[in-house]
């Protein structure tokens, strides 16, 4: 299952979210990777977009069990996990409206 969303970054939060990507992109990917077997994520993806002046995060992840997924991350037993929630907190401003055009599976 594929789950997405897109959200308004703070304006003068964009650098802040910018470090803690690379944080778990590279110094901390270890912990990261570890959060994403216990979710059932098999890839996450984390786009900046700029369109209009502001920024927006995408945020894709492809999920093998939702249910499990949404647990887990809740639950957060990874101290990552607390980090992460917050730094999302402190960063994202309200997400636009979205309207789903198109989900297909095969099969």
């Amino acid at each position: 299952m594929l789950r997405l969303s897109v959200r308004h970054v703070h304006p003068d939060q964009v650098d802040h979210l910018r470090w803690w990507m690379q944080q778990l992109q590279r110094d901390r990917r270890v912990e990261a990777e570890a959060t994403l077997v216990d979710e059932t994520v098999d890839h996450e993806r984390a786009v900046l977009v700029e369109v209009g002046g502001r920024h927006l995060l995408v945020y894709a992840m492809e999920v093998r069990d939702a249910d499990q997924a949404r647990r887990s991350a809740d639950s957060g037993t990874h101290p990552i996990d607390a980090e992460h929630q917050a730094v999302l907190a402190r960063v994202l401003a309200d997400g636009p409206i979205e309207e789903v055009l198109l989900d297909l599976t095969p099969g």
